[in-house]
This record gives C-alpha cells, structure tokens and sequence, in this order.
C-alpha cells in the first residue's frame, strides 16, 4: 500500500438510513411506529450534491498522499452503487472510462462487494500488470469517502 485515506462529511446524515432498529422504536410497544420506520429512506439529490461538493478534494489530496500525479493512475477500482453513479465519478474526476474497472451495468449494485468483485474482474481480465498503480475509491451514505492507492 502506497497511501490510504478516510474522510466523512456529515452534514448529510440523515439523508438515508432506516429509523427502526435498535432502541428509538420498541417493536413489541410500538409495533405501528416501529414498521413506519423500518424501511431504507434515501435523499439521494442531497447525497448528490455533498459527494460532488467534496469528492474531487478528496481525490487530489489521496493522490499527494501517494506522491502520484492523476496521470500516472493505471487503473481505477471503485465503488459502484449504480451505471449513473460510475459515468458521473468518471466525468467529474476525469478518468477515462478504460481506466475504470466497470461492473454496475452487467453487474447490478454489489454495494461494498463491489471493490473486492471489480478487483477479480480486473485481475481475471489481466487490466493489472505487474507494477501498476491502482486506486480503491469508496463511497458511502452519510457521507463517507474512503480510498487506497496501491502498487502491484
């Protein structure tokens, strides 16, 4: 491992989760509140706007961490909850597509399966030669970002 980095910014934690669970609702005492919370809610417009406020500061400053320019990255593995979310991280960060390992659209959303799965996809298609840099690039709700650069 090269460098790694985590970051959180929360100022959108509450534009996802789910309410029930734990001790907010009692699910013997409370049973009609309790289901009125036990559904995934999701702002995804507001979860939209911090990751693209952030991610790309977030991005540079792991690439310093590394000591490697945005050229010299060799391949990109990253979370992928949707084909929309990757085409949008590939524009705003400006890493062509064949950069990316991409399995959202044959795929489906493997939430934090996603990293280690593209990974075997990149390794079974031999996309990592030996001595190439790769960068993990991990998101979560809230809002979380978490990435790791690698050399093979």
């Amino acid at each position: 491992m090269v460098a790694s980095l985590m970051r959180t910014y929360p100022s959108a934690y509450d534009a996802c989760g789910i309410g029930s669970g734990g001790t907010r609702f009692d699910f013997h005492r409370q049973p009609q509140e309790f289901a009125s919370h036990a559904l995934f809610h999701m702002d995804g417009k507001e979860l939209f706007r911090v990751t693209s406020r952030h991610f790309n500061g977030f991005l540079a400053d792991l690439l310093e961490r590394a000591g490697w320019d945005h050229e010299e990255v060799d391949l990109v593995v990253p979370h992928q909850a949707s084909p929309f979310a990757l085409v949008h991280m590939a524009r705003q960060t400006g890493f062509a597509r064949e950069k990316l390992v991409d399995i959202a659209a044959r795929y489906g959303n493997q939430i934090a399966a996603s990293i280690p799965f593209a990974l075997d996809i990149a390794r079974r298609e031999r996309r990592i030669a030996p001595g190439a840099k790769l960068l993990f690039l991990g998101t979560s709700a809230g809002v979380s970002f978490g990435g790791m650069a690698l050399q093979a």
